[in-house]
């Protein structure tokens, strides 16, 4: 009986989640995004210690973040060195083409990179996938299923801001892709892609013990693929 309480916990929490992506792609203004996601992180936490999961046992142990933002610090350069070489080189610059961020001022930039990326979006979804959800799922399940179906949830939460996006573009959206197969195709890519971004992302959290690690790393590849976005529109 506990354990089938156990795998419904765990399956209304990735329900929630997914439900939760969309209506805050749908439904909530950007310009409430930071204090609505943080709101929504700290809830996922807070549930998760309301289930028994303890605070090293979700990432958030305070003795734990020293290291997790050592390990985090070490994995900037490399994702920053990465992502600005692929948005400079000519094959792979127009995937980095994104209308918000090339018409952004100045001002919106450093929002954007400096409160609403780390701590609008990358936080509150480390507490919640490598936090809360992972946290749930290691308590009945290996850590390979677990790190599998928090990262397949990852991938699957970007799928609302995926179609959104791709009407938007011109390069590499809708008007790329007109068949309905091509479509579906390119949005089961960033699926796949976040949900390999998210198992990389959990391994950080297991090795770490910390979500301050891949909320650094998260941060990093979210707020340098911005920066990337405006300096391949000037390419």
């Amino acid at each position: 009986m506990a354990l089938r309480r156990t795998t419904l916990i765990e399956a209304l929490a990735g329900a929630g989640a997914l439900a939760y992506g969309l209506a805050l792609d749908r439904r909530v203004p950007r310009r409430f995004h930071v204090p609505v996601n943080l709101a929504a992180g700290s809830l996922a936490v807070a549930f998760g210690i309301g289930e028994g999961v303890s605070a090293g046992g979700l990432g958030v142990a305070r003795s734990d973040i020293r290291r997790g933002v050592r390990i985090g610090a070490l994995c900037v350069p490399v994702i920053g060195g990465a992502v600005i070489g692929a948005a400079l080189h000519p094959h792979t610059r127009g995937y980095f083409v994104d209308r918000d961020a090339v018409e952004a001022t100045p001002a919106t930039a450093r929002f954007e990179t400096l409160v609403r990326i780390p701590f609008g979006t990358a936080l509150p979804e480390e507490l919640l996938f490598r936090g809360a959800l992972l946290g749930l799922l290691l308590r009945t399940r290996r850590p390979r299923h677990a790190v599998i179906v928090s990262s397949l949830l990852f991938g699957l939460w970007h799928v609302a801001p995926t179609v959104r996006k791709l009407k938007e573009s011109h390069v590499t959206g809708w008007a790329a892709a007109p068949s309905a197969a091509a479509r579906a195709g390119r949005v089961a890519g960033v699926v796949a892609v976040t949900t390999g971004a998210g198992m990389a992302l959990a391994w950080l959290r297991l090795r770490s013990r910390s979500v301050a690690a891949p909320w650094i790393a998260h941060s990093a590849v979210n707020a340098v693929s911005y920066l990337g976005a405006r300096l391949a529109a000037r390419g």
